[in-house]
C-alpha cells in the first residue's frame, strides 16, 4: 500500500536535501519525517512554526520555464505527474521563503482533497542554513525527472495511477553559483472521480 504524505510533504524533507549542499564540515543532521507521516517509534514528529504572515513569499514565478496546467494533457496521468512534481521543486529564494510556496504553485496540479491540505499546511519555518546559503546567491533550483519504474508498479485503473521519478535538485545562484545536485525518488499517486475527468495528484512519497 502506498503511504500517502499529507500536507506539504517536500517541505518537512526539504532540510535533509538542503544539507548536502552546505559546505560545512559538521556530520549531516538525521533525515527528518514528512509533515503528515510518523517516525518509527509512531511519535508524530514536531516542527519550528512560523507566522503565516513570515511564510507568504512574493508574487512571483522563478526564472525557468514551469508546465503550464492548461497546456498539460489531463488526461494523461504520467504528464501530470511530471508537471506537479517539476513544480513542487522549482523553488526560487528571490521570492519564495520555503518550499512550501512551490507546493502552492502547483495547486493547479492536485485533487481538491490535496490541494485543500496543502492550503491549510501549516509551513515550516526557517528552512536552514543552506537555504540561508542559498538566498545569499539568489539562487533557484532545476528539476530533472527520469521515470524509475524498474522494479515494476501498479497497473492503472480508471480512477488511480501511479508514477515513481527519479529527481535531481539543482541549485543555481544568479552569480553564476552552484550547489551541489540532490536526488531522490518520487512516489506519485493519481486520481480521477471517474474516466471523464481529469487527473489530478493525490498524494507523493519520498523514498
Amino acid at each position: 500500500m502506498v503511504k500517502r504524505i499529507r500536507a506539504a510533504a517536500a517541505t518537512a524533507v526539504l532540510a535533509a536535501l538542503l544539507a548536502g549542499c552546505s559546505s560545512s564540515t559538521a556530520p549531516p543532521a538525521p533525515r527528518p519525517e514528512p509533515s503528515g507521516s510518523t517516525s518509527a517509534n509512531g511519535a508524530t514528529p514536531h516542527y519550528p512554526q512560523a507566522a503565516p504572515s513570515q511564510l507568504a513569499g512574493k508574487v512571483g514565478t522563478p526564472p525557468v520555464q514551469l508546465p503550464d496546467a492548461a497546456q498539460v494533457n489531463s488526461q494523461d496521468p504520467a504528464a501530470v505527474s511530471r508537471a506537479a512534481v517539476t513544480v513542487i521543486w522549482t523553488m526560487d529564494t528571490d521570492i519564495d521563503v520555503s518550499q512550501h510556496n512551490a507546493e502552492v504553485r502547483a495547486t493547479p496540479f492536485y485533487s481538491a482533497r490535496h490541494a485543500a491540505e496543502v492550503a491549510n499546511a501549516a509551513p515550516q519555518a526557517a528552512p536552514g542554513a543552506d537555504w540561508a546559503q542559498w538566498s545569499q546567491h539568489r539562487a533557484y533550483t532545476t528539476v530533472a525527472l527520469r521515470p524509475a519504474n524498474e522494479d515494476g508498479r501498479p497497473s492503472d485503473t480508471p480512477t488511480e495511477a501511479t508514477y515513481r521519478w527519479s529527481l535531481t535538485l539543482n541549485p543555481i545562484g544568479r552569480d553564476g553559483w552552484h550547489g551541489t545536485p540532490q536526488t531522490m525518488a518520487v512516489l506519485t499517486v493519481l486520481t480521477r472521480d471517474d474516466p471523464s475527468q481529469p487527473w489530478r495528484l493525490d498524494s507523493l512519497t519520498l523514498q
